[in-house]
């Protein structure tokens, strides 16, 4: 194995944030929390009840803990690792969706966040985070989330891409620029 790919290999193997950099290194802090979610997605459950390595290291970034439901904990991660804020209670998913952060869904862009509502559970349950704007020449929006699955539910096994409707995001919001 060469040095450039066994150096990769234990970056990859060593948990750490993979990141890219543009030429000069003067990059869009919004391009940075992208590709940190990119780098993490793939990451699953040891045994499908929120846990696993990965898994505990993302619920213990916000103060939450094994077993806990974790697609807010994962974009609070993702956040953490770029050194921006997040709201007190990151693993609940509607704790992203206050006055100070909240916009309109049209005006929603690449990294920001979006929420989906659950009418069973008469509340806001589940976070994404846009990785393309919300208004795009389709009727779909491609979202990176933290406890997911194949069919989108938000009691997945996993990080992955989504192909979500547009129609299914609540509300919209952007904690990057909005600090």
């Amino acid at each position: 194995m060469g040095k450039i790919a066994g150096f990769i290999a234990i970056v990859l193997l060593s948990g750490y944030p993979v990141r890219s950099f543009s030429a000069g290194g003067d990059r869009n802090i919004r391009h940075n929390v992208v590709d940190t979610l990119l780098s993490y997605l793939g990451v699953k459950e040891a045994t499908g009840n929120n846990d696993g390595y990965m898994v505990e290291k993302i619920l213990s970034s916000v103060g939450a803990k094994k077993g806990d439901p974790w697609c807010g904990a994962f974009q609070g991660y993702v956040f953490i690792v770029n050194g921006l804020k997040i709201p007190q209670y990151a693993a609940r998913a509607s704790a992203w969706f206050d006055e100070k952060h909240i916009i309109p869904n049209k005006d929603a862009v690449t990294g920001d966040l979006g929420s989906i509502y659950y009418r069973k559970l008469g509340r806001i349950g589940h976070i994404v985070m846009f990785l393309q704007p919300y208004l795009n020449a389709t009727p779909y929006v491609i979202t990176g989330e933290g406890n997911t699955s194949s069919d989108g539910s938000r009691e997945g096994n996993r990080a992955a891409k989504k192909i979500r409707p547009r129609a299914i995001i609540h509300s919209s919001a952007n904690w990057i620029d909005n600090q």
